[in-house]
């Protein structure tokens, strides 16, 4: 099977930990990691059976899920349909909602698409937003490794993968680039300012508008 990884390019690093598992797995497989836009030259050059979406900045048009047959997945540090879209860990935080992870099918819209496998994750308040992405990248390992098998099964046998559950829209959010820039200049110490203190500036901030 050959397995389409996409990531930006900071990212690249952290991905490889992924590959290795699906390397480690079964020997058949083969990975291509690409951090550039995909189009369906690309993909139809390697022949990809599936595609991995990890940190990527783009939607990937129809033409290409079709041509893998919506054996797409994608991964989004956040308990969806909470906190689509960018630095969903910063929301969380603000918002004051559930962390969590999410593995889902990928469709045409931004973290859309059914929830294969997902899992909330406790975090202390005085973590820094630095220190709960880290676990939140741990807990993807995890939570990869114990889906993967499952689910490499379902490509290889063509069929459907089965066990999903559907994102209620009535509990949608989402988050775009500029508005998320915009809070991440305000947090006193950027990255490593403690949820604590993320979420009292930002309350602070929201009673001063009214």
């Amino acid at each position: 099977m050959n397995i389409c990884i996409i990531t930006n390019s900071k990212s690249i690093d952290k991905v490889k930990k992924i590959e290795s598992h699906i390397k480690g797995t079964s020997k058949e497989d083969k990975t291509f990691i690409l951090s550039k836009k995909i189009d369906i030259h690309t993909v139809n050059e390697i022949k990809a059976n599936m595609i991995i979406s990890k940190h990527y900045e783009y939607l990937v048009p129809d033409e290409i899920l079709k041509y893998v047959n919506d054996y797409a997945i994608n991964f989004h540090p956040s308990f969806l349909p909470l906190n689509k879209g960018y630095f969903p860990i910063l929301w969380a935080t603000l918002k004051d909602t559930p962390y969590g992870i999410s593995i889902h099918q990928m469709n045409n819209k931004i973290d859309d698409g059914r929830i294969y496998v997902q899992k909330k994750i406790a975090v202390s308040k005085n973590m820094t937003l630095e220190e709960i992405y880290d676990l939140h990248q741990k807990k993807f390992y995890e939570l990869f490794c114990t889906f993967w098998p499952k689910y490499r099964k379902f490509v290889i046998d063509k069929k459907k993968y089965t066990d999903f559950v559907f994102q209620e829209n009535k509990e949608s959010t989402i988050y775009y680039n500029k508005e998320s820039l915009i809070e991440v200049e305000k947090l006193r110490d950027k990255w490593k300012t403690t949820a604590k203190n993320a979420r009292k500036d930002w309350l602070a901030r929201q009673l001063n508008k009214n």
